[in-house]
């Protein structure tokens, strides 16, 4: 929800209803509603800071209360936004009331990849196998504290190959077994370690393993 579309909010009576209105009107929505999606976000977005900052209601954890409970009623748009704050300090380019945060960032990869958010858990692979590196924008205290690790990128790999899209999936696979075949700077070649992850994922259930098993093994 943007300023403009929540100045045109029906529920807030009118119209022309004020800022503040409009954020009370948000807010209420949220704790009344887990599921409103659209009223979480714009109430994170307005303790960030960056959505009606006249009203001047910074609250870091208030922010990411609201931001979570948008993620968790659905909103993607929120998980871009509180993961580009955890690692930038920033939400859209702008100062926010969310501190770049090496470890809260990190936490909410592993919890939004074990959910079957894809896209998250192999943007987290390829930082931690060295494939891409934090862009430009990162805060510097994230860059000082990250680092390429061979098992954290396998690990998201193997949450990635599990979810629901099969193209992350079989993605996912192929980039693993690419890895351990083949070796970079971060992962090193081992083919003994893929054949046991493969035989992991399979009992798993994983159809994907499954297939690359059958190939390399």
């Amino acid at each position: 929800m943007n300023q403009n579309e929540s100045d045109k909010d029906t529920s807030c009576g009118s119209d022309s209803c004020s800022s503040s209105e409009a954020f009370c009107c948000a807010r209420d929505c949220a704790d009344c509603d887990k599921d409103d999606a659209e009223a979480a976000l714009a109430s994170g977005l307005v303790y960030a800071g960056v959505l009606y900052p006249e009203l001047k209601q910074h609250d870091e954890e208030k922010a990411i209360h609201y931001l979570r409970q948008s993620i968790e009623a659905g909103d993607k748009q929120a998980i871009k936004l509180l993961m580009d704050a955890y690692l930038t300090g920033k939400i859209a380019g702008c100062d926010c009331s969310i501190k770049a945060d090496y470890n809260r960032w990190l936490k909410l990869c592993e919890e939004l990849a074990n959910k079957g958010h894809q896209q998250v858990a192999y943007s987290a692979a390829l930082w931690f196998a060295g494939i891409e590196k934090p862009g430009k924008d990162v805060d510097e205290c994230i860059k000082a504290r990250f680092k390429p690790d061979a098992d954290k990128a396998i690990y998201f790999l193997r949450v990635c190959s599990r979810g629901e899209d099969p193209d992350y999936s079989d993605l996912a696979v192929n980039t693993l077994c690419h890895l351990l075949t083949r070796g970079n700077d971060t992962v090193k070649s081992d083919a003994s370690r893929l054949e046991t992850v493969l035989k992991e994922e399979v009992a798993k259930g994983n159809s994907f393993a499954q297939a690359y098993l059958s190939k390399f093994f």
